[in-house]
């Protein structure tokens, strides 16, 4: 599907939930440019702020320099580093950021190793629906899903 199909298919399917959301920010790790651009338009659409990157480095880099976001989409596999390596490093460089922040998993696999990240979410993403649900309920009660 190209990017002008899934934004279409996007713009069709939904409109803003709810006003609350445009003060939640949300930053996407993920090496796959069709991933992001699905998510943060889907997010975007629904009045969250979206930043985002395609390798884990470079959010390492820009994560002291931003607002702190609501919650964090990692990929699990990338080129540069895996989504378990991202959260050791973080742990490291930014204790503190990464109690605060909830870390959410994106995987084509059904099941995650065990880690710090507070649940995942399978990717592709097929329903939309679900998934604003889960992440609404990420950044409204973190606890591991």
């Amino acid at each position: 599907m190209t990017q002008n199909q899934q934004q279409g298919q996007i713009s069709e399917s939904f409109a803003p939930k709810e006003k609350a959301s445009a003060t939640r920010s949300i930053l996407v790790i993920d090496d796959d440019q069709e991933i992001l651009f699905l998510i943060k338009t889907l997010l975007e659409m629904n009045l969250y702020k979206v930043e985002t990157v395609d390798n884990a480095r470079q959010a390492l880099d820009i994560l002291p320099k931003i607002k702190k976001p609501d919650l964090i989409l990692l990929d699990m596999n990338m080129a540069d580093m895996t989504g378990l390596q991202f959260l050791e490093q973080f742990e490291k460089t930014l204790p503190e950021l990464m109690e605060q922040t909830p870390v959410v998993l994106l995987s084509g696999v059904d099941q995650v190793p065990a880690s710090k990240a507070v649940g995942f979410v399978q990717k592709p993403i097929l329903d939309f629906d679900e998934f604003l649900s889960k992440i609404n309920n990420f950044i409204i009660a973190p606890a591991r899903h």
